[in-house]
């Protein structure tokens, strides 16, 4: 996968700045994105999945492959209407992490921007992983994708999908005790599909666990 196109307007947001972009700040966002489009390139991996509810349950779904049953009253609401469910993971590889290391040594503005600009990266390769996807099986209708740590779809629940998808070994995606990502910039996220029409569900802070907490949603914004 190629990054041909990275949010300027993102990556700005998720520094936190407002307002008109400085020079100097201009010539480290330009240098930032030709050094991630020279040198990153995301992989992703899928596996598509049949839905299970279990009707003796509000809370439990299961998805077809997948040893573990997943308890979220949260994801079952949200794939509400659709029959099966793309699981995803997404990552810029662990060049993304080297190159914000090495610009951490030697100038921490660059590094800051790099970082954000990463952030920006890693949604942009998500979109463009799941318009393949789509285009590959036939997607007809959908939901937008839900990440663990979304409502109370658990973090811990990223172990399961990294191996359901057998991701360490694909894309070098793995977890450390506290379910963090390495690489860093990761993602992994189920999308619910549908071959009728699903209610188009709105995207917000709403299903979040770190609202109100968040910089972010504390000036009344969004991630």
């Amino acid at each position: 996968m190629k990054l041909d196109l990275i949010s300027r307007g993102e990556t700005l947001r998720y520094m936190g700045h407002k307002g008109e972009v400085p020079e100097e700040l201009e010539k480290i966002l330009e240098k930032s994105e030709n050094l991630i489009k020279s040198s990153i390139f995301p992989k992703y991996v899928y596996r598509v999945s049949e839905i299970e509810i279990f009707e003796d349950s509000e809370n439990k779904i299961k998805f077809s492959g997948m040893p573990v049953i997943i308890e979220s009253k949260d994801l079952i609401n949200h794939l509400k209407g659709c029959n099966r469910a793309i699981i995803m993971a997404v990552t810029l590889t662990s060049t993304a992490d080297r190159l914000i290391s090495c610009a951490e040594v030697n100038d921490m503005a660059e590094a800051y921007t790099l970082d954000a600009m990463c952030s920006s990266a890693i949604e942009t390769a998500c979109d463009i992983a799941e318009n393949e996807i789509f285009s590959e099986i036939g997607v007809k209708y959908s939901v937008w994708r839900y990440s663990a740590g979304y409502g109370d779809f658990s973090l811990s629940y990223q172990k399961d999908l990294i191996k359901f998808l057998n991701a360490e070994k694909r894309i070098g995606l793995t977890l450390t005790p506290e379910y963090l990502m390495i690489p860093r910039k990761s993602v992994t996220a189920i999308i619910g599909i549908s071959d009728i029409p699903v209610e188009n569900k709105r995207k917000g802070c709403q299903s979040c666990n770190m609202k109100g907490k968040c910089r972010f949603s504390l000036e009344g914004g969004h991630c």
